[in-house]
């Protein structure tokens, strides 16, 4: 059974509207089955945290020092093909946007499309996801292309298209690449964007593979795809430097339906969400419905947002209560609401 341990969590407020329909009961858990038996896997229909692969091989954070990290080096970062002999010496992401220097300058926006980016990889074992230690594998990355999205809350968003150039992959992972001869995207397709394959990009943090969790870490660039949570909630308007990481990462439990806190969803892509939060970026507050939300997972949950998931099972597997009548927001709570649309 996972139990929630309530000290010293640090809340924020929002609201998460979903549709208005009656969940239909699930088979009960037994209070000493894990609540993960009811939620949706990674690629069996629920919602993913990232969706950045190369072969299989996760592609979500990358150390910017060049160091290995998650079985992934950044060897090399060098401008288009006119200006090969420019390669940088430092990358970074301010606000959003990232920046590129070498000994003559500072790049950004423009100046970073069609640059080349080199890998090497300790391709990970297909069975246990991990890897052995050796940087067997290679290959190079494009940005393709680049844009600036308005997104709510007023601002600019910087998104950018990353490809795989397919003959320039070595070693194990190049057999792991699906079939085609045409330049492979980095991120999965976002059905919401008409297919984009696009990703924001979030500076100096982490996030745990294993259940969600969110920290900072220097020098780190997350590629957060707007096909996954992550980088769907920063198109809808947030990200950490404007609302605080613990904010952030609540509303990002809160976009998957990871009500327990664990890194696995409750809900599936389809499942109709809107949000209100405090802060007025997606609208105002709105009596609770479903949940509300800390950067542990639901705080409180009254219905659940996917119809065949049961709320009752989930409030006695998760060890969290039923939400009381008061106003959202009251003693900086974090606030999900199941509102009609």
């Amino acid at each position: 059974m996972i139990t929630r341990l309530r000290a010293d969590l640090s809340v924020l407020t929002l609201a998460l509207a979903a549709a208005a329909c009656d969940p239909i009961d699930g088979d009960p858990i037994d209070g000493d089955e894990d609540a993960g038996e009811i939620a949706f896997r990674p690629g069996n229909g629920g919602i993913v945290y990232d969706s950045a692969f190369i072969g299989g091989h996760d592609f979500s954070e990358l150390d910017l020092r060049r160091f290995p990290y998650r079985g992934t080096r950044l060897r090399a970062v060098c401008l288009r093909p006119a200006l090969l002999s420019r390669c940088l010496t430092r990358l970074t992401v301010i606000n959003g946007l990232l920046v590129g220097k070498d000994d003559s300058g500072t790049f950004t926006g423009s100046d970073l499309v069609d640059s080349r980016w080199t890998f090497d990889f300790d391709t990970s074992d297909p069975v246990t996801g991990k890897g052995d230690g050796v940087l067997d594998s290679s290959a190079t990355v494009r940005l393709t292309s680049r844009s600036m999205v308005q997104v709510p809350g007023g601002g600019a968003l910087e998104l950018v298209d990353l490809r795989v150039d397919r003959a320039s992959v070595t070693g194990p992972l190049k057999s792991r690449l699906p079939a085609g001869n045409e330049p492979l995207p980095v991120c999965a397709p976002d059905p919401s964007r008409g297919g984009a394959t696009q990703a924001a990009l979030l500076g100096d943090v982490s996030v745990d593979r294993d259940d969600g969790s969110f920290s900072p870490r220097s020098d780190t660039l997350h590629i957060a795809c707007t096909s996954a949570a992550i980088g769907h909630g920063t198109v809808l308007g947030y990200r950490p430097e404007g609302i605080g990481l613990d904010g952030f990462a609540g509303m990002i439990r809160a976009v998957a339906g990871d009500y327990c806190g664990t890194g696995e969803s409750f809900a599936a892509p389809a499942d109709p969400v809107a949000l209100a939060d405090v802060w007025a970026i997606q609208g105002t507050l709105a009596p609770v419905r479903e949940a509300r939300w800390s950067s542990a997972g639901a705080l409180c949950l009254d219905n659940a947002r996917h119809q065949g998931v049961d709320a009752a099972a989930i409030r006695g597997a998760c060890g969290i209560p039923k939400c009381s009548n008061g106003p959202l927001g009251a003693a900086g709570e974090v606030a999900v609401s199941s509102l009609p649309q």
